[in-house]
């Protein structure tokens, strides 16, 4: 398992967008919150937050869904990206997938390099967040009770603090982008990295204070943050912040959560639905007929019906990392012979995070659902901050 500190180690220069203008005036996205009617009572707001949830997942058109893992920056583009980027794996297409291939041999352009696919959705889920940010705020209905008011407009900042997160060490200096009015944006320029981490960790700590405690608000499925998910995120941000104490604080707030979550021991079940080291997942819809109930990561990597290639091959470096008895190994990684017709037999090597992919999914209710964050990293947190001088140093760091 690679350190927190090298996770985006290959990042996306910044200047592979040169005019903000052009890429954050952005069409509102299909199904746009438009107007306060639809903050009028609890029910309408939390059709809102639903749909935030769903294009985050299950894009904004149908046809899309099955591509979502690599047009979508919450269901799987930033693996796919940063997998690339660092050499973890290759696409089997080589050269013919030139947006993947200018990705793996760092060979980034300006244009042609796939990456504004990750840009423009992120922005579309911050303009989705902005809109019931400030549609609750405008709402002066009384049947739009406190309670909806501060749990989804907690929600929201939660998702749009997530959303900035990426973008920045993604791309560095990028237009912090806080309401839905297109006039107020357009040309918007580049913010500094400070001022960006200021509103992420302001978003984060009114979320904190506003989100419950449990999952009740998602019939007790982890499919909706809660006041851990900001404190877990908190942590994370911190860490990148080189706040070590306050990381380690955060992180230990949610560690002592033992009621709701806890380490899996087996790695083949970590990434099942409502796992006990789930702090978010993400749940995806069932009506596809290509996706099926398969994660968009899950239908993107486990592709193969183990005779034809899969879409990724995991390198030779990623593999070797591994010690003979990992359980990961194990647990996650399978093979195809790549023995159809033509083939040239040869074993590669594909992960399989996400059990139920192209080839064996069903219609049924999902076993899976797609990992937003996970205790496991909370405690790798927690660890590296301790061992760069956060409360219990070097000894407890292990």
């Amino acid at each position: 398992m690679h350190k927190l500190s090298i996770f985006f180690c290959c990042l996306i220069s910044s200047t592979v967008f040169t005019c903000c203008e052009k890429l954050i005036t952005v069409p509102p996205p299909k199904h746009t919150i438009t107007t306060t009617q639809v903050f009028d009572n609890d029910i309408q707001a939390e059709g809102a937050m639903a749909g935030l949830y769903t294009a985050m997942i299950n894009g904004l058109t149908g046809s899309s869904l099955q591509l979502n893992a690599e047009r979508l920056w919450a269901a799987g583009m930033v693996t796919v990206t940063a997998g690339l980027s660092a050499g973890e794996f290759v696409n089997s297409s080589g050269i013919n997938n030139q947006p993947y291939y200018l990705l793996s041999t760092n060979r980034l352009m300006i244009t042609g390099s796939g990456t504004e696919a990750l840009w423009n959705s992120a922005y579309k889920t911050i303009y989705l967040a902005n809109s019931i940010i400030e549609g609750i705020a405008a709402s002066q209905s009384g049947a739009l009770t406190t309670e909806a008011r501060k749990q989804f407009t907690g929600e929201a900042k939660l998702v749009r603090a997530l959303a900035y997160f990426y973008l920045l060490n993604l791309y560095g200096e990028v237009p912090l982008v806080l309401t839905v009015d297109l006039y107020a944006t357009r040309g918007m320029k580049k913010t500094p990295v400070e001022e960006i981490y200021a509103q992420i960790i302001g978003d984060l700590k009114e979320a904190r204070e506003v989100l419950r405690t449990d999952y009740s608000v998602s019939k007790n499925e982890k499919l909706r943050p809660n006041k851990f998910t900001a404190s877990a995120l908190l942590a994370r941000v911190y860490l990148y912040k080189r706040d070590y104490p306050n990381s380690a604080a955060m992180a230990g707030e949610v560690i002592a959560q033992s009621g709701l979550y806890g380490l899996v021991t087996d790695p083949a079940a970590i990434f099942v639905a409502n796992s006990r080291e789930a702090i978010w997942q993400l749940g995806q819809t069932t009506i596809n007929n290509s996706l099926k109930n398969a994660t968009p990561e899950g239908y993107l990597f486990n592709s193969s019906n183990l005779i034809n290639t899969p879409a990724f091959n995991l390198t030779d470096q990623l593999m070797t990392a591994f010690e003979p008895d990992d359980k990961r190994r194990k647990a996650w990684i399978d093979s195809s012979s790549n023995s159809a017709a033509g083939g040239s037999g040869i074993k590669s090597y594909f992960p399989v995070k996400y059990k139920i992919g192209r080839y064996n999914g069903s219609t049924t209710t999902p076993k899976e659902y797609y990992m937003v964050l996970r205790l496991a990293e909370i405690f790798l947190i927690r660890s590296e901050a301790r061992a760069y001088g956060a409360d219990g140093g070097t000894s407890a760091a292990v």
